[in-house]
């Protein structure tokens, strides 16, 4: 990586108290793994039905491999289902109210 990234991350790190650096796919290019071995927290990015089980293990695999720890997932794109639901009916909230005889 060259210096200059890394002066870059010093610099706007210093201003900023929280920066986010998005990369190409991990198995797709090897910007993940440069950017990854700089960053502060690494997690992963995955699509509901998109990406499989298959492909999330390899990344993580492949994180380990490289020595970068990775902290969780993102799991984007979820959809809500009627078969996914559960319950008997909707939830409301209720007020009590205790008041004396004697007033």
């Amino acid at each position: 990586m060259h210096a200059n990234f890394s002066a870059f991350l010093e610099h706007v790190s210093a201003l900023y108290d929280l920066v986010i650096l998005d990369t190409p796919p991990f198995l797709a290019v090897t910007d993940a793994t440069i950017v990854g071995r700089q960053s502060g927290t690494n997690l992963i990015v995955t699509r509901f039905e998109l990406n499989s089980v298959r492909e999330v293990e390899l990344t993580m695999r492949r994180y380990r491999q490289n020595g970068i720890e990775l902290k969780g997932a993102i799991f984007n794109g979820i959809e809500r289902r009627s078969s996914a639901k559960y319950g008997y009916g909707d939830y409301s909230y209720y007020n009590y109210e205790y008041k004396s005889d004697s007033v």
